[in-house]
């Protein structure tokens, strides 16, 4: 079979490196580099075959992590331990073993350097070095309006300073003595 009769695409994938991505599709024939990490979002239709079949195609490929996000918590397998996360990484031996969390709900992802876990029902990024997640899409967007309305303030602030610079190089020009014999 050649590969582009076999269509599999993880929900999200990550390359690292220097790799030059197409907009369109990845595809690893072109690209020449396997994902090290992907990540399957649950949903019910393509459910199954997010969880065994693609799981066994990344196993074979050599995708260093494969990870598995269940936003509602309703379709895990009973033998799943981990709640609405779960993580595999590959071994020596090629063959995928389940990540265990490091605390109630953190698992920690080498590939990414960051930790992986669900708080109030969303997937969050937890940096190791800073102590704190990463910023989510509220956040930012959040951090973005406030950042905006300091640029707002700092330029209402400089248009004033520079008025009142002009009026007191006015006035400084007024108080100026004339030359003699000028009227």
């Amino acid at each position: 079979m050649r590969p582009e009769q076999v269509s599999v695409a993880p929900d999200v994938l990550v390359v690292i490196g220097d790799v030059e991505v197409p907009q369109s599709s990845y595809k690893i024939w072109e690209v020449g580099i396997v994902p090290q990490w992907v990540m399957e979002v649950a949903s019910p239709s393509p459910f199954r075959r997010d969880r065994d079949e693609k799981y066994a195609i990344y196993e074979r490929l050599g995708f260093r992590e494969d990870w598995w996000f269940d936003p509602t918590g309703e379709l895990q397998r009973p033998q799943d331990t981990g709640g609405r996360l779960l993580g595999w990484q590959l071994g020596n031996d090629g063959r995928y073993g389940q990540l265990a969390a490091e605390s109630r709900d953190l698992m920690r992802s080498d590939v990414l350097d960051l930790g992986l876990c669900v708080v109030e029902g969303e997937l969050r990024f937890w940096d190791y070095a800073k102590q704190a997640f990463l910023s989510n899409r509220a956040e930012l967007a959040e951090a973005r309006t406030v950042a905006e309305q300091r640029a707002d303030s700092e330029r209402q602030r400089r248009a004033a300073a520079a008025l009142e610079i002009s009026r007191l190089k006015e006035l400084l020009a007024q108080m100026e003595p004339k030359p003699r014999g000028s009227s």
